[in-house]
């Protein structure tokens, strides 16, 4: 199976460092997750990076207040992003950002959008995440400094809205115009000296070449990001880049050494205290042992990475976690516990208002209650995944959905009911154009109406 590469998230930074977030820094790290025959991976939250721990200070709604410091709060965001408190950081930074504006500081003020076009860029909101970046590059673009370190510093500031500006074109499939930024931004951070900001650029060059299926040139450019990123010591970009090169590792057959470099990345999240990137990566290494055939290592590490992850409300993360756990108990044929699985997923999926997410959870206890023909409890339950389709508005599903629940009326003598139901699947299958689907409906609904006419004569 061929496996997709999730890159790393860029970075932000603060003053200067990064972790994962906060300077010009952008990639994601992979999480890697089986759906049957497909291969799923995650995004693993850019983290705000920091010469410093951010200082402990709660968020204040009183931004006009002299005593509210704008770079307590934008440092403040960096270190809930880092904790993988997206939200809460999206708060502290938008706080922050008034204050900036209003202090008419522009270039804090590009610093702090570059931090929100990230947190967004997190979510794959490019819609929200693209405007706030490219106001950042159009203020550094438009300074004129005059010193040297002034310079430098608006230097760097392109090259970080420029590596942020890479990874959403990059997330848009755009890889030719990602490859620009992240080329441009490289060239700056190398005029400026910034060896971090080097490393943050190659390590983007890499993911570009690796969501091109590119192995060679990826794996080259990732070297040289692991060199420079092992050189400045900053453990969090450094197990990005190992994160990265564990997934291209896989990718290409070479198991062992992916699960080594990801034992090497897993040690440094650990070490920053990282629990997302943690989580991310155990979630790696439990695809890896499922495919190598351990369902054991792949359980015990699927589940401390979904315990990780709701420990800090990522809870649509740890219910894909806990659909992937349940998928392993089934083929362990042990139901009760892929049902108990699955609807934990579906719980948390509903917290994290995922209504798609939550109708696939629900969806597949529907599938093994109807497997040990419980009717009426699989009737039930098909019902509330429905719902959730429908919610969502994911025909293909729904059209499989009412199939199911026609062919659970079938089974209980509720001809008219299966007949109705399986109509309307029928019109979203012709809708969709799949002509072997749409047939396969219509026999059965044939089947139905010989089955009612017989009654009708009886």
């Amino acid at each position: 199976m061929t496996a997709m590469i999730l890159q790393s998230a860029l970075s932000i930074r603060v003053p200067r460092p990064q972790l994962l977030w906060f300077s010009p820094k952008l990639g994601n790290v992979p999480m890697v997750m089986l759906m049957g025959a497909t291969m799923f991976l995650f995004t693993i939250a850019p983290i705000l990076a920091q010469e410093e721990p951010a200082p402990e200070s709660s968020p204040t709604s009183e931004i006009d207040r002299p005593s509210v410091d704008h770079n307590q709060l934008h440092n403040q965001g960096i270190e809930q992003f880092h904790k993988g408190e997206h939200r809460e950081a999206l708060d502290s930074l938008e706080q922050a950002l008034q204050i900036r504006r209003q202090q008419g500081d522009r270039l804090a003020v590009a610093e702090t959008l570059n931090a929100i076009g990230e947190v967004y860029s997190n979510f794959n909101e490019s819609d929200r995440a693209l405007p706030a970046i490219q106001e950042a590059l159009e203020i550094y673009r438009q300074q004129n400094p005059e010193a040297a370190s002034e310079t430098a510093l608006v230097q760097r500031g392109k090259a970080r809205s420029l590596n942020l500006l890479g990874f959403v074109r990059r997330q848009q499939g755009e890889f030719s115009e990602a490859l620009q930024h992240h080329q441009e931004a490289l060239r700056l951070a190398q005029s400026a000296g910034d060896r971090s900001e080097m490393g943050e650029s190659l390590h983007n060059i890499a993911a570009v070449y690796a969501s091109q299926a590119q192995p060679t040139q990826a794996l080259d450019y990732y070297e040289q990001a692991r060199a420079i990123r092992q050189e400045v010591g900053d453990l969090r970009d450094l197990s990005r880049t190992l994160n990265n090169l564990g997934a291209l590792y896989f990718s290409i057959g070479e198991v062992e050494k992916a699960l080594e470099i990801y034992q090497q990345a897993l040690a440094f999240r650990r070490q920053i205290g990282d629990q997302a990137g943690v989580g991310r990566l155990l979630s790696n290494m439990a695809y890896i042992y499922r495919e190598n055939g351990d369902d054991f290592q792949a359980l015990v590490h699927f589940q401390q990475a979904a315990q990780l992850l709701e420990r800090i409300r990522d809870n649509a993360g740890a219910a894909r976690i806990l659909n992937l756990m349940g998928m392993i108990y089934e083929n362990l044929d042990q139901v009760p516990q892929a049902i108990e699985t699955y609807q934990q997923a579906a719980n948390l999926a509903k917290e994290a208002n995922d209504v798609g997410l939550a109708g696939t959870a629900l969806s597949q206890i529907g599938r093994l209650y109807n497997s040990q023909e419980m009717w009426e409890k699989a009737l039930e339950i098909y019902q509330q995944a429905l719902e959730f389709y429908q919610e969502s508005d994911q025909q293909p599903e729904i059209s499989q959905i009412l199939n199911n629940i026609g062919s659970i009326h079938e089974n209980l003598g509720n001809y008219s009911q299966a007949l109705e139901t399986l109509k309307s699947a029928l019109s979203i299958i012709q809708e969709a154009g799949d002509p072997e689907a749409a047939q396969a409906t219509l026999n059965t609904i044939q089947s139905l109406e010989e089955k009612l006419t017989e009654n009708e004569n009886e």
